[in-house]
């Protein structure tokens, strides 16, 4: 026998022989698999994370905005009320930044009062949009940030922060009090 010949017949017994296939594609799949479950997993984390930051800003603005004054104490349940917002990814580095602009009648905005929890300061007067600047006017606008730690992706991807703001009116009087 010729070694061509040896070697084709070698070559057809190995084409007609199966044995293994099954395991061959399980070691090209499964790393793909796995990669694709954390990713999702990491990617729905984020997302809710997301929603619920930018939930919180609302809420913090609303609740601010159904009271005539504010207060360090009703700021604090305040606080209190976004954390419950944000569970069960309260354990994330929450920032919360409050504040309360006027504007008179030239236009000219500025900070009537300020609360931040967490070192927020990311609000100042300068982001009410022009559209909002209506003479002898009053907002709330409530920020929240997280620094969202990845569960399993922290090398990747390291921290990400999420941010989130709201604007909104005084509902009972026409200006907001900061009560000491």
């Amino acid at each position: 026998m010729s070694i061509v010949k040896s070697f084709f017949q070698c070559l057809h017994r190995f084409r007609k022989d199966d044995k293994g296939v099954a395991a061959i594609e399980l070691a090209f799949i499964l790393p793909v698999m796995i990669t694709f479950t954390f990713v999702s997993w990491e990617l729905s984390n984020l997302y809710l994370v997301k929603k619920r930051t930018d939930h919180s800003a609302t809420v913090l603005a609303d609740l601010t905005t159904q009271a005539n004054n504010i207060s360090s104490s009703a700021y604090i349940g305040y606080v209190e009320a976004i954390k419950a917002v944000m569970f069960p990814y309260s354990d994330h580095r929450l920032k919360l930044h409050l504040i309360g602009v006027s504007v008179d009648s030239r236009k000219r905005v500025r900070v009537a009062w300020q609360h931040t929890t967490g070192g927020g300061t990311g609000l100042s007067a300068n982001d009410l949009p022009s559209g909002l600047k209506i003479a002898n006017s009053f907002y709330v606008m409530a920020e929240t940030e997280v620094a969202y730690k990845p569960t399993f992706l922290t090398d990747m991807t390291g921290t990400i922060n999420i941010k989130d703001h709201a604007i909104m009116v005084p509902r009972l009087t026409t200006s907001i009090v900061n009560v000491r």
